[in-house]
């Protein structure tokens, strides 16, 4: 895809699993791309793998990967999981994953622990962006990410949901400040928020993300629109610049 052309939004930001209540196939998500004119997204586990909990979550989520052209791996991990690293090595050398996915809420691993910081670093070696899940919970605020963007200045730091409620304005201050923090905007809810954004950091550094489907997809779309961006920075966010970036990795 030429990055002078628009065929289609890239989401930066979405899960097929099974875990407690969440039931959510790869066709689920799928269909609900066709919908929104998806063409291709980040697919993640809601589980960080492998896990003890569910042993094949693993499995079905490369061989989502493997059968689906549209999804982009994004490998979820513990980081104080010993194979971890290990993980990560051989499913980017296979071509599975071109990326790493971090819930410190999940994990109870803090961002800037020297386990996740170890990781990051690896990811990074790999030429692998990172996700981070962002937001109000005390494990994973936009300064706590900061200082791992700091520590990995090497590394790409996708801040997921942009700081979520009550930390959005930090996240800003934080991608402002480091060149190599970038802002995801799935669930946060304040489109102006976004366009305040760009005014600071850069439409560049936006990706659009939806959560989905436990997100509805629409709704995220709309909210890029309801920001009052022009159109092509709109294009910008929902599709080039997430793509600039993985060519890049």
């Amino acid at each position: 895809m030429s990055k002078s052309e628009f065929t289609g939004i890239i989401d930066a930001h979405a899960h097929s699993d099974r875990k407690f209540s969440w039931q959510h196939s790869p066709e689920q998500l799928l269909n609900m791309m066709k919908e929104c004119g998806i063409v291709r997204s980040v697919l993640t586990s809601y589980w960080d793998l492998p896990s003890k909990a569910d042993p094949k979550a693993l499995q079905r989520f490369e061989t989502a990967l493997k059968n689906h052209d549209e999804f982009i791996g994004f490998l979820r991990l513990n980081p104080n999981d010993p194979v971890a690293e290990t993980l990560l090595a051989r499913m980017a050398g296979e071509k599975i994953v071109s990326g790493l996915k971090l819930n410190p809420m999940t994990s109870g691993v803090l961002p800037t622990s020297g386990n996740s910081l170890k990781l990051v670093a690896a990811s990074s070696e790999l030429g692998l962006p990172v996700l981070f899940h962002s937001g109000d919970d005390p494990f994973s605020n936009p300064l706590q990410i900061e200082k791992v963007a700091i520590d990995c200045p090497e590394a790409s730091i996708i801040m997921g949901h942009m700081g979520g409620f009550f930390y959005v304005e930090e996240a800003i201050r934080v991608a402002k400040r480091n060149s190599n923090v970038y802002l995801e905007t799935s669930v946060m809810p304040y489109p102006e928020m976004i366009r305040l954004a760009a005014k600071s950091i850069g439409v560049e550094k936006i990706f659009f993300g939806s959560d989905a489907p436990g997100v509805n997809s629409i709704v995220e779309i709309q909210k890029i629109i309801a920001s009052g961006l022009s159109k092509k920075e709109q294009e910008n966010i929902l599709c080039k610049n997430f793509l600039g970036l993985i060519s890049r990795s």
